[in-house]
């Protein structure tokens, strides 16, 4: 398998797939959908956690990318240690296996019946808590935004339409409808990175400054000079 890996990775096409930025750019794309990284979506969990530095928190978050990665890691071995992708096994259609079929494909020759359930059901319970969990970031951020209850109920009707839509709408359609929009909330967010990128650095100055004296570090923003901070002021 890593052979496979290695010389795929750097053979002829590939390497000229790489200097047309195509495979970076459908790496960044499935990146966001497995992390969230750079979205500025996972940033609304976050501000919810109860922490003493917000530094602490930000670091939490890092590690989780490269927790998602190690699971994207057990997750392609799992196919390509597969007879599925070994093989080349096509669906009903004749197609070749790809995603989520083939992720099905490898757990039922590894396990069976139960295999395929169990993907089945835990792709199920991932969308089920992803859709309450953007929900939630969304309601959150439309009442910030505005106190009017006809916004707030357009924004509920429009969101289960969309689930609908969603569910009916072809695949390919809606991933790129997807990786539009993300691409969006990715390019907003980056902008808003690098304008407050001085507030970063001095929080994290701040933090790493309290931990090599030996301190549990406590957020006081306006000791360092950071306004606008009114959830952090000290009581």
């Amino acid at each position: 398998v890593f052979d496979m890996i290695m010389k795929s990775a750097f053979d002829f096409k590939a390497i000229f797939g790489g200097f047309a930025g195509s495979v970076i750019v459908y790496g960044i794309k499935r990146g966001l959908f497995s992390n969230e990284a750079g979205m500025g979506s996972a940033p609304n969990a976050a501000a919810a956690a109860h922490t003493s530095h917000p530094v602490k928190q930000g670091l939490v978050q890092a590690m989780a990318v490269f927790i998602d990665m190690t699971i994207c890691v057990a997750s392609g071995m799992i196919v390509l240690f597969s007879q599925a992708y070994i093989t080349k096994q096509t669906g009903a259609s004749g197609e070749l296996l790809t995603a989520l079929p083939l992720v099905q494909a490898a757990m039922r020759e590894y396990y069976g019946e139960i295999g395929l359930h169990f993907t089945t059901l835990a792709v199920v319970l991932f969308a089920i808590t992803s859709l309450i969990g953007n929900y939630y970031y969304a309601q959150a951020n439309i009442k910030y935004l505005t106190k009017n209850h006809k916004i707030a109920m357009a924004f509920k009707v429009t969101a289960v339409a969309m689930i609908f839509v969603g569910a009916q709408m072809n695949l390919t359609i809606a991933w790129n409808i997807a990786d539009i929009t993300m691409a969006a909330m990715a390019t907003i967010n980056i902008a808003a990175i690098f304008m407050l990128s001085k507030v970063m650095i001095k929080a994290l100055k701040d933090y790493e400054s309290q931990r090599k004296a030996g301190l549990n570090p406590e957020f006081d923003p306006e000791s360092i000079g950071i306004a606008n901070t009114t959830c952090w002021r000290k009581k």
